[in-house]
C-alpha cells in the first residue's frame, strides 16, 4: 500500500492489527524492566523527554503481567533481576512478543551476552550506562523494526495480489477446472486436450 507523504503503517505486535498513522502521532512504547528503582526512574524520565511512552517493572513477574496492556515496541530488560532473571523472561515472552528486546547487563562474562542473544535478544548494552549510547541503540532497533514491518506488509500485499490474480485466471465448475494462462482444461484431475478455439468457448 502506497501512503501519502507523512503517513506510516503501525503494527500492534501482540494483537497483529495494522493501523495507519501520521508520523508526528507515532509514539514508540518502551517496557523497562529494571530492579534498581533509582536507575529505573532516571531512565524513564530520560526516555520520556526524548518522546517515548514508558512503563516500568521492577521484577520479571510484573513485566510479564504488564506486557499485554503495555503493547511495547521494545523491551529493555535487565539481565540480573531478583526471582525470575532476564534470560528466563526472554525465554518466556519471545514466542509471543515480536518487538525488539535489548538487554542491560553489568556482567563482563561473554557467555551471559551470548546466551542473551541466542535466547532471542536483539542487542545488549553494558553497565554503567551511557544514556546517549543507549538511546542510539534503541532508535537503531526501532528503525530495524519498522523496516521489518514494512517488508512484511509488502510481502502480504504481494501474496494477496497473487491470490487475486490466480483466481481471476482460473474457473472451476464442479469437477471441471479451466486455467486461462496456460489454456489448461482438467476434468476430475485429468487433462483434456482442447484447441485454443474450444478452450475459448468454454472460458
Amino acid at each position: 500500500m502506497i501512503l501519502p507523504y507523512g503517513f506510516h503503517t503501525s503494527h500492534n505486535l501482540l494483537s497483529g492489527k495494522w493501523q495507519v498513522m501520521f508520523r508526528s502521532e507515532i509514539v514508540h512504547r518502551i517496557l523497562l524492566v529494571e530492579d534498581d528503582e533509582k536507575l529505573s526512574d532516571i531512565l524513564c524520565r530520560y526516555f520520556e523527554r526524548n518522546g517515548f511512552q514508558v512503563q516500568a517493572a521492577l521484577t520479571g513477574e510484573e513485566a510479564i503481567s504488564l506486557l499485554p496492556d503495555a503493547e511495547p515496541d521494545i523491551i529493555i530488560l535487565d539481565l540480573m533481576l531478583p526471582g525470575m532473571d532476564g534470560l528466563s523472561i526472554c525465554r518466556q515472552i519471545r514466542p509471543v512478543f515480536h518487538g525488539k528486546i535489548l538487554f542491560l547487563t553489568a556482567s563482563d562474562d561473554d557467555m551471559d551476552q551470548v546466551a542473551a542473544l541466542e535466547m532471542g535478544a536483539d542487542d545488549y548494552v553494558c553497565k554503567p550506562l551511557q544514556p546517549r549510547v543507549l538511546l542510539a541503540r534503541i532508535r537503531m532497533l526501532l528503525r530495524r523494526l519498522e523496516d521489518e514491518q514494512s517488508s512484511a506488509s509488502s510481502i502480504g500485499e504481494a501474496a494477496d495480489q497473487s491470490q487475486i490474480s490466480d483466481s481471476s485466471n482460473q474457473l472451476t465448475f464442479g469437477a471441471l477446472k479451466l486455467k486461462e494462462t496456460i489454456k489448461l482444461c482438467q476434468l476430475d484431475g485429468r487433462d483434456i486436450d482442447l484447441t485454443s478455439g474450444e478452450f475459448d468457448l468454454l472460458w
